[in-house]
């Protein structure tokens, strides 16, 4: 049998005693200096009021309440686009463009019939796998992390920039291309290595199936004949020209070559957008490659002095310490290594820079 529920009031208990309520009165009247009667009443209004909107949340509640056997249908939920989650395979039908979002902030929209996987999504590395079409991919800059997008046999690492990655068909096989819009990006092919800046593109230009183990004619970044303006003068068509003229040396394992190619483009076009980053590279390969640490802190310093980007000169500056140190030059290492301190004192590479011109 049903348990009769008990009248409201019964559930309500009263712990102030007639003494209190007095002596409250009392303070109030002292207070506001209105008369006792006008107060009461006003006050019983106001709980008259509270205990009649109480009873009809009661009554209303108990209305509502659906039978026991009545099925409870949960309102529908909008979510956003979900985290591109690791092991992910995304298929961006004809007419649709997906929207992608990484964990670390990154962003990738899918072309209209494109097929990316994000095969990797880890602290120290993202790596994602366009099969098919078409992708802008709008990375995030860590220097912790390692970002790379995959295409066919070719990796785009990047570091921070925005671009477009696409795999096409055509009657000669697939093959894949990069355009940067922001930022650089590194192709890496077999051993080939090559550096793409705002404003560049590249294309593989082979099949896939014909490709061999090394780099091909057509495996540049797209670059115009050079020509001169009146005068005699270079135009700014002849510094794309020097830097395909490095990697296309690089890639066939003449560093030298390369290195004269970079060299001339900074000297001859300071002012070229592409000055900076080619002093940088011409450093890495004095350096890395070369092992003459004097010219590439040479480099390097270039580098820092025409880089717009204050991520590349934080980057020239972290190498010119190393190229200092390296060289032994103690109080040279010492001095760059107390200005970049000063001026990248919670920057990327501060403990590695912290770390250098050490028992010198």
């Amino acid at each position: 049998m049903t348990r009769p529920e008990r009248p409201l009031g019964e559930h309500m208990v009263d712990a102030t005693s007639e003494i209190d309520v007095s002596r409250q009165w009392r303070r109030i009247e002292a207070r506001l200096g209105r008369p006792r009667a006008r107060l009461r009443g006003w006050l019983a209004a106001c709980g008259a009021v509270g205990v009649a909107a109480a009873l009809a949340l009661v009554l209303a509640s108990r209305q509502v309440r659906p039978p026991a056997s009545a099925p409870i249908v949960a309102a529908p939920v909008l979510t956003p686009e979900p985290f591109f989650a690791e092991g992910t395979r995304v298929e961006s039908a004809a007419g649709t463009k997906r929207e992608l979002a990484l964990p670390d902030g990154s962003r990738i929209a899918l072309r209209p019939g494109g097929v990316l996987t994000l095969a990797r999504s880890a602290k120290d590395e993202v790596r994602v796998v366009l099969e098919r079409g078409s992708a802008d991919l709008d990375v995030l800059r860590d220097s912790d992390r390692r970002f790379v997008v995959a295409a066919l046999d070719v990796e785009f690492v990047v570091a921070g920039a925005r671009f477009v990655v696409s795999v096409s068909e055509g009657a000669s096989g697939k093959t894949a291309a990069a355009e940067v819009e922001r930022g650089a990006i590194e192709v890496h092919r077999s051993i080939a290595r090559s550096v793409l800046l705002a404003g560049e593109s590249w294309t593989s230009g082979v099949s896939v199936a014909s490709a061999g183990p090394g780099p091909t004619a057509d495996d540049a970044p797209v670059a115009s004949t050079p020509r001169t303006a009146s005068g005699g003068r270079a135009t700014a068509d002849d510094a794309r020209s020097l830097l395909a003229v490095a990697t296309r040396a690089r890639w066939q394992g003449r560093q030298r070559d390369a290195a004269r190619a970079l060299d001339e483009l900074c000297r001859r076009f300071p002012n070229d957008p592409r000055a900076a980053l080619a002093a940088f590279e011409l450093g890495r390969i004095q350096l890395d490659t070369l092992h003459e640490a004097g010219h590439a802190a040479a480099s390097f310093r270039t580098a820092m002095n025409l880089a717009r980007d204050p991520v590349l000169r934080e980057d020239a500056a972290t190498r010119y310490v190393e190229a200092l140190d390296r060289g032994h030059d103690a109080a040279a290492c010492l001095s760059a290594r107390a200005a970049y301190l000063a001026e990248y004192s919670t920057g990327a590479h501060a403990g590695h820079v912290t770390a250098s011109c050490r028992d010198r």
